[in-house]
């Protein structure tokens, strides 16, 4: 029963985004010299229900094309049991941002964006790359600007939010690239499938170089820099070898 509840709440698929964006929280907060546990607290609050509530509703947006291609998350598919959680979740979210008045806009814009992604008629997810910037944008840069936005702005808050949106996009492209078959043969028009894998690859590969190179930019800093590249790179080579098939 656990299981089957963990797997309707797509709660393991989640807990990878969440993971390694709280790392990336942390870091900033000690290189910032910001040990605001409170803002912390209540940044992994908001990104837990902002990416359960984006894959959930995902899944129930593409129930039919699931069954189709073979799959089934959780509770039977039963699609009257997310209700809930669809309206509880962001009502949840916007009550901190709204408590949080200075994260507002970016705990807004990460649920819209969420939304947007999955939802008809908008369903940015068949519309090529707007699908994979609005999802790697709702999965990453937004929880971590929530949080920059709690803890106070500065310039790693730009560096980290654009190191994380690079890293999520290369995850999400490899992920529309993996189910082409799946998509193509049950109607999803994913960016794979709208422009083809080879031209969806070269994207994923611009991310994962642009990616890399802001990892290594730190470097430039000196021992300091270079611990925060090593750092980066180390948490990163779990998806970046799954990705690159390593």
């Amino acid at each position: 029963m656990l299981s089957g509840i963990l797997d309707f709440l797509r709660i393991r698929k989640s807990f990878e985004k969440m993971q390694m964006n709280a790392v990336a929280g942390l870091i900033f907060l000690w290189l910032s010299g910001n040990a605001n546990l409170f803002a912390f607290a209540v940044f992994l609050a908001y990104e837990t229900a902002l990416i359960t509530y984006g894959y959930l509703l995902n899944s129930f947006e593409d129930e039919k094309q699931d069954r189709k291609a073979g799959k089934d998350f959780g509770l039977g598919g039963n699609k009257a049991a997310a209700a809930p959680f669809l309206i509880i979740l962001p009502a949840f979210a916007v009550a901190l941002s709204i408590a949080f008045r200075e994260a507002f806009l970016f705990g807004a814009l990460g649920f819209f964006l969420a939304t947007a992604y999955s939802l008809r008629p908008v369903r940015l997810k068949e519309r090529g790359i707007y699908g994979v910037v609005s999802s790697s944008l709702a999965q990453s840069s937004m929880p971590f600007l929530f949080l920059s936005a709690l803890a106070g702005h500065s310039v790693l808050s730009a560096y980290f939010a654009a190191w994380l949106f690079l890293r999520q996009m290369a995850i999400e492209t490899e992920h529309h690239i993996s189910d082409f078959e799946n998509d193509k043969k049950t109607g999803v028009k994913s960016i794979a499938v709208l422009i083809g894998k080879e031209r969806a690859g070269g994207i994923m590969l611009m991310s994962i170089y642009l990616f890399i190179a802001l990892s290594l930019a730190p470097i430039l800093l000196g021992m300091q820099g270079i611990a925060l590249s090593l750092s980066l790179l180390f948490f990163s080579a779990p998806a970046l070898s799954h990705i690159l098939r390593i």
